[in-house]
C-alpha cells in the first residue's frame, strides 16, 4: 500500500508544471520567430510596392463601357521571361494595380476590346525604388465594318532606288488615311482592313515600321489587318519592280481602295531624262532639295473615287540617251533665245565685214 502524502502531491505538481513550462517554451519561441518574421517580410514588402491606377474612357458616342472589360500589366523584369497580372475596370472606368517598385521591373499596361490593342498614355512605366502612384489612362473606340467614312488624304510616292544592272527601282510609298468618325475599322468579311495594290511588274513588297510583320502579299494586293482607328493613320510601304531594259521605261500606277484626295510622285532628278502623265495639265511641277539631292516633285489634288488609277511613265531610266537642250520640252524657250543670240551675233559678223 502506497502512502501520499500532501507533500508528495504537492512536489508532484510543481514537477508536472516545469515539464509543461519546459515544453510549452519552444513553441512559443517558435511561433515568436515566426510573426516577428511575418512582421518583418510584410514591412519590407510595403516598403517595395507602388500603385498604377487609371481610367478608361469610350469615346463613341451612344456606347457603354462593357460590363467586362480588363487591363493587362506586361511586366518586364531583367533576365527574366515577360509575365502579366490584370484587373477589372468597375462600372466607372476605374482600374488599379499593386507592384512591386524595384527598379529592376518594367510595366506596360495594355486593354484589349474586341480584338483591337489599345497602349495607354504612359505607354511603359518604371518606379525606381519609388513607392508613389502612378496614373494613366485609355480612350477605346467602339469596332465597325463600314468605312464610308474612311479617306485617303494624300498618296506619296518616291523613287529612292534605281539598279541600272539588273533593272529595278524602289518605291517608297506612304499613305495618309483618315478614319474621320470615332470608331475603330476592323475590315470587311474577308477581316483586311487594308489592301494596297501592287505596283505593276512587283518583284517584293513589305510595310515599314511597327507594321511591318502585319502586312501580307495575296493576290494583286499588300494586305493587313491593322485596325483603321479614328484620326490619321500613316502606312509606309516599300516596293521592289522591274522595268524593261530595251524599252527604257516604267509605268507607274497608282490606285487606292478608298477615295482619295492628293497624289504626290518625288523622283531624283538624275534618275529619268523625262516624265509623262495622262492628264499632264492638272499636275503641278517643281523641283525640291532634300539633304543636297534635287527631287522632281509632282502632285495633283484632284478627288478620286475608290480604285480609279493614275498612270505615271517614267522614261529614260538607262541614263544613256540625255535630253540634248535643243529637243527637251523643259528647254524649248531657253533655244529659241540661244538661237536668236546665235543669229543676231553672225548677222553682226557678217554686216562688220561688209561694212
Amino acid at each position: 500500500m502506497i502512502i501520499i502524502t500532501v507533500r508528495k502531491v504537492s512536489q508532484i505538481l510543481m514537477h508536472l508544471s516545469t515539464i509543461k513550462k519546459q515544453l510549452l517554451l519552444p513553441s512559443v519561441l517558435s511561433l515568436a520567430i515566426i510573426v516577428l518574421a511575418t512582421d518583418s517580410s510584410t514591412a519590407e514588402a510595403q516598403q517595395g510596392k507602388a500603385k498604377i491606377t487609371g481610367t478608361v474612357q469610350m469615346l463613341t458616342e451612344t456606347i457603354q463601357l462593357p460590363k467586362t472589360l480588363e487591363v493587362q500589366l506586361i511586366v518586364l523584369e531583367e533576365t527574366k521571361q515577360p509575365s502579366s497580372v490584370s484587373s477589372s475596370v468597375d462600372k466607372n472606368g476605374n482600374f488599379e494595380f499593386v507592384v512591386n517598385s524595384s527598379e529592376k521591373y518594367n510595366y506596360i499596361p495594355l486593354l484589349v476590346y474586341k480584338g483591337v490593342r489599345y497602349l495607354s498614355d504612359s505607354q511603359s512605366i518604371k518606379f525606381n525604388n519609388t513607392s508613389e502612384t502612378k496614373k494613366i489612362h485609355f480612350n477605346i473606340y467602339q469596332s465597325t465594318s463600314n468605312h464610308s467614312s474612311i479617306i485617303i488624304e494624300q498618296t506619296k510616292v518616291t523613287l529612292i532606288g534605281l539598279q541600272r544592272s539588273n533593272s529595278t527601282l524602289t518605291l517608297r510609298r506612304e499613305d495618309s488615311i483618315r478614319q474621320n468618325e470615332q470608331y475603330v475599322y476592323t475590315g470587311d468579311e474577308s477581316g483586311n482592313t487594308i489592301q494596297i495594290p501592287l505596283f505593276s511588274n512587283t518583284l517584293n513588297a513589305s510595310a515599314e515600321g511597327e507594321y511591318l510583320s502585319e502586312f501580307k502579299i495575296k493576290g494583286n494586293y499588300l494586305n493587313t489587318q491593322m485596325p483603321i482607328r479614328p484620326g490619321l493613320n500613316n502606312v509606309v510601304t516599300k516596293h521592289i519592280v522591274s522595268y524593261d531594259k530595251d524599252k527604257d521605261y516604267y509605268s507607274l500606277n497608282v490606285k487606292n481602295i478608298f477615295p482619295s484626295n492628293r497624289i504626290l510622285v518625288e523622283i531624283p532628278e538624275d534618275f529619268v531624262n523625262k516624265i509623262e502623265f495622262e492628264d499632264n495639265d492638272s499636275w503641278r511641277k517643281k523641283v525640291i532639295e532634300i539633304n543636297n539631292i534635287p527631287l522632281l516633285s509632282f502632285s495633283q489634288d484632284m478627288y478620286l473615287k475608290q480604285n480609279q488609277n493614275i498612270n505615271i511613265t517614267f522614261i529614260g531610266l538607262s541614263g544613256l540617251n540625255s535630253p540634248h537642250i535643243f529637243t527637251s520640252t523643259l528647254n524649248i524657250a531657253l533655244a529659241i533665245c540661244l538661237s536668236l543670240i546665235l543669229i543676231s551675233a553672225i548677222a553682226t559678223s557678217l554686216y562688220r565685214k561688209n561694212s
